[in-house]
């Protein structure tokens, strides 16, 4: 029975908020080494708080072409049930992780996990400086796991003790009622999991053809696969005796997994664009970007806009409201077939007028782009 130390960063703080990063890092229950590294970025389907994307730096942009918890959930059981949980304030990580099983009709029982929060009485940071641990980049769930992690390995320098401790607590428990297994992750920019590929072999799925993805998912971290890497990825597609058209099929299957997830809300922002065209390349597929409708034609007087959002170049509603009706315009409080124009903080928004105005097919502009256009009337 492993131990798997898990950190989450969330949308929030209130039961209605949803995760938007996790990563579950699994430790040798004798050793405390480190055995697998498992983080990904999570769309969760809703808006992220302004004062809380201030703490972890997530967006709805980053976060749009994430798999949701739905799609990963699988991914999660494999790794969590049948372990011990570890976490720093596991309350925390536990609300959020139940509320998300609970959410897609899954099952989930963590136990009595372990949490380092109760065992150092140190808030993360503290306690890292009381034990030497260095962290950079704290409320980054890959940054934060990995402290957790090591601040346990002190807390245990004696294993004999962690085994007797284990008595005390029990494991996880949880499922996941899906047939489909979600192997693609999306990291944060310049992540690294600090595994070589070969380590993929030792993946939880023990399936050649998941196995293989799973490694090709990992080289693409950084959104290139280097030379060394492909050399890798060649080793173990012989060694898990794979043809090269099976591993070329799941190259196709990891692409495809990315451009639904990016296409569900209807919108292929710039950014995903990039990340699409790059992933193809790398993978050697084709990818014909779709044509992109320009969303900053010009205003004009009579026209009826709504706006969303807050942050990212948006002034105070009131200010927003009263200088689009000094030039003309028409300002709605909510999304309908009468609206010309929906004006967001974040083109990428989850937000559900957002979702509305692309249902109806109605433009979705930036504030930045609208505050540079309406002085031009």
């Amino acid at each position: 029975m492993p131990l798997v130390v898990l950190d989450v960063e969330t949308t929030g703080f209130s039961n209605n908020d949803r995760i938007v990063e996790i990563s579950a890092i699994t430790l040798d229950p004798e050793t405390l080494e480190t055995v697998e590294e498992y983080d990904t970025l999570v769309n969760p389907e809703r808006d992220v708080a302004a004062d809380v994307s201030e703490i972890h730096g997530l967006t709805a942009a980053i976060l749009e072409a994430a798999p949701t918890f739905s799609e990963i959930a699988p991914a999660i059981v494999r790794r969590l049930n049948s372990s011990f949980l570890v976490a720093h304030n596991q309350a925390f990580d536990v609300r959020f992780l139940r509320n998300e099983f609970q959410h897609i009709g899954g099952e989930f029982d963590a136990g009595i996990p372990i949490c380092t929060y109760q065992l150092t009485g140190l808030k993360l940071e503290t306690a890292c400086l009381e034990f030497g641990v260095e962290i950079e980049g704290a409320h980054r769930a890959l940054v934060d796991a990995r402290a957790t992690a090591e601040i346990l390995r002190r807390v245990f320098s004696d294993k004999s003790q962690l085994r007797a401790m284990l008595e005390e607590y029990t494991v996880v428990r949880c499922a996941v009622h899906s047939e489909d297994v979600m192997i693609r992750t999306l990291r944060r920019e310049n992540t690294e999991l600090g595994a070589n590929l070969a380590r993929a072999a030792k993946s939880p799925w023990q399936d050649p053809l998941r196995d293989y993805r799973y490694a090709l998912n990992l080289a693409l971290d950084d959104g290139e696969i280097t030379e060394s890497e492909w050399m890798e990825l060649e080793s173990l597609r012989k060694s898990l005796g794979l043809s090269r058209g099976e591993a070329e099929e799941q190259h196709r299957i990891l692409f495809e997994r990315a451009h639904a997830a990016v296409v569900r809300d209807e919108y292929v922002s710039p950014t995903e664009e990039k990340m699409l065209l790059k992933m193809a390349t790398n993978l050697g597929l084709q990818y014909e970007p779709p044509e992109r409708e320009d969303a900053t034609r010009a205003l004009f007087i009579g026209m009826t806009v709504c706006f969303t959002g807050s942050g990212q170049g948006m002034l105070e509603r009131r200010s927003m409201i009263q200088m689009a009706e000094e030039k003309g315009i028409s300002v709605k409080g909510g999304v309908s077939r009468q609206i010309d124009l929906l004006v967001a903080a974040d083109v990428s928004s989850f937000s559900s007028k957002t979702r509305k105005a692309r249902e109806l097919g109605k433009p979705v502009m930036s504030a930045v782009d609208f505050l540079q256009l309406v002085g031009r009337i």
